[in-house]
This record gives C-alpha cells, structure tokens and sequence, in this order.
C-alpha cells in the first residue's frame, strides 16, 4: 500500500501533521536541486563512511524487550531479539550514516516489531527503516529521514505478512529517486491505521485483487 506519491525522478515527502521534535532551519534553496546535488555528493562521502571507523554508538541490553541506541551510527542497526521495540535517539542527538545500499534500521526480527525514531537517518540506494515480518509492526518517527537513490526508494517501508501496520510521523521524511518512484512511505497490507487516522493517502494496492483490508483502495 503506497502511502505517499511517488513519483519519476522527483522528490517524495512525508511530514506529520504534529510538527518535528526538533527545529530545522529554512532551505535555502529548491528542494529538487538541493538533493539533486545532495545525491552526488553523497555518493563519495558513503564511500568514506563506509570503510572509515566507526563513530561512537551505543546500544542498550534488551530490558523488557526494549532496545535503546544513542550516539553516531556508521552501520545499520538491528537486533535478533523477538518481539522487540527499538528505541534511536531518545538521550541524545544521534545519526545514523550506513554504507551504500545498507538500511539505516533494518527491523526483521522474529515476533512483533516496535520502531521509535528520534534520529537522523540517511540512507543511500536503501530504505532509511525497513520494517519486515509476520506480526504486528509499529513504526513511530520522529526525527529525519533521508534516502536518495538512482532507482525505486523509500524512506519508511513497513509491511507485514499477517499481522497489523501502523505507521506515524511526527518527524520528516524525505524519499528521492532520479529514476524510479520515490514513496516516503509504503506500508501494508494488514491494517491500514495510518490512513483510517488521515494521516496518509493510500494511493493504490500493487496486487491482482483488493485487500479486503481496504477494498476501497484500488489495485495497480
């Protein structure tokens, strides 16, 4: 379920409707221009990331399944933990700068699936959170989300095989694709909360049939 416009070789936003928890300056310039040239030169500064040393994260033990990471992220962030929620950026100012072609959050453990964002995530020819499984999923963002690629991108994908899918932002969310879609969020297929809410538009349903979840939504 395509839960923003996507677009060729355009820009994808997804804001919330609750303001961001931090302030952001204005840009100064054309938001398309600005990643256009934000795209080239992100590509050698990964490159850089991607071999340097990593910068100083920290990530606490699960307690009562819950998973707390601060500080500055050079890899992706995962946990094999079932049922767990993960928790970027609650203590302090945090990043998280993968390699090229790595998700900034890869969230495919076994069970149900909690995600809280309250850093700033750029991604590079990956999705900024990937949220993937058979249960329950809950995305909540609210710090910044960048991914920029050639191809198809997302910034938050989040899909689950049976269980329900809630997605909110409070944050930003920025998708950009030179030359494919560009969707800052899709989500799906169980439960369309995030669009009951109004908070996005489901736009269409890439299957053969509806999903009785949503048979107002049509297919493509």
């Amino acid at each position: 379920m395509n839960g923003s416009m996507g677009a060729v070789g355009r820009v994808a936003l997804g804001i919330g409707t609750s303001g961001a928890k931090r302030q952001r300056g204005p840009r100064v310039a054309p938001v398309a221009r600005a990643v256009r040239a934000a795209l080239a030169v992100s590509a050698v500064a990964f490159a850089f990331t991607g071999s340097g040393a990593a910068l100083a994260g920290d990530c606490t033990t699960p307690v009562d399944n819950v998973v707390r990471c601060n500080g500055d992220f050079t890899d992706t962030i995962n946990f094999a933990v079932e049922d767990l929620t993960l928790v970027v950026g609650d203590a302090s100012p945090s990043t998280v700068v993968p390699a090229a072609g790595d998700a900034g959050i890869l969230a495919d453990w076994s069970g149900d699936i909690g995600v809280t964002n309250l850093a700033d995530i750029s991604t590079l020819y990956a999705d900024g959170i990937h949220a993937y499984g058979s249960g329950d999923i809950h995305v909540d963002n609210g710090g910044s989300v960048e991914s920029l690629g050639f191809y198809d991108t997302i910034g938050v994908y989040a899909y689950s095989g049976g269980g329900d899918v809630a997605v909110h932002n409070d944050g930003s969310i920025l998708a950009y694709s030179y030359a494919g879609l560009a969707d800052g969020i899709f989500a799906g297929p169980s439960s369309i909360s995030s669009v009951r809410a109004g908070r996005l538009r489901a736009l269409g349903i890439a299957h053969d049939t509806r999903h009785p979840a949503a048979p107002e939504v049509p297919t493509f």
